[in-house]
């Protein structure tokens, strides 16, 4: 099984493809977890990343609405940055009536991060439309630990 030598937290408003991401990074076989799959609250989320420890093989999962200092200190951060009309085609492709799912906080997220971004927060800023396959090796370039 592929490793990562740390947690990787995924950041990107709805749309940017985490969850594919970490679908695909599933699929190849590698720690990975969707936080909206933890439960649909910041509590519910939190509490999965407090259950983190040493022991816990280090995983890529989607930081959904958790900030920097909710995670593990050794969590490596990565944004998910489509173009903003990737990002519209994408929102506007979905059936998801969440509002935080929705076209327009998509975009308020997408300002926040950037901003976030050139404050130097991130450890990767990923600006490609492509496909999570795509995604994922770039992730995995820039991460996977040595065989």
């Amino acid at each position: 099984m592929p490793t990562w030598p740390h947690h990787l937290a995924i950041y990107g408003p709805p749309g940017a493809g985490k969850s594919a991401l970490i679908q695909v990074a599933r699929e190849r076989g590698y720690a990975a977890r969707d936080l909206e799959d933890a439960g649909s609250t910041y509590e519910e989320r939190s509490t999965f990343i407090t259950a983190l420890d040493d022991t816990t093989p280090a995983t890529l999962f989607g930081a959904a609405d958790l900030t920097p200092a909710d995670l593990p200190e050794d969590t490596r951060l990565i944004l998910l940055a489509p173009s903003a009309k990737e990002l519209v085609r994408r929102v506007r492709g979905r059936n998801d009536q969440r509002t935080h799912k929705w076209l327009d906080h998509a975009l308020q997220v997408r300002r926040e991060h950037r901003a976030m971004a050139e404050q130097g927060v991130f450890d990767l800023v990923i600006c490609d439309d492509g496909p999570p396959a795509r995604i994922l090796d770039i992730i995995v370039e820039r991460f996977a630990a040595a065989p």
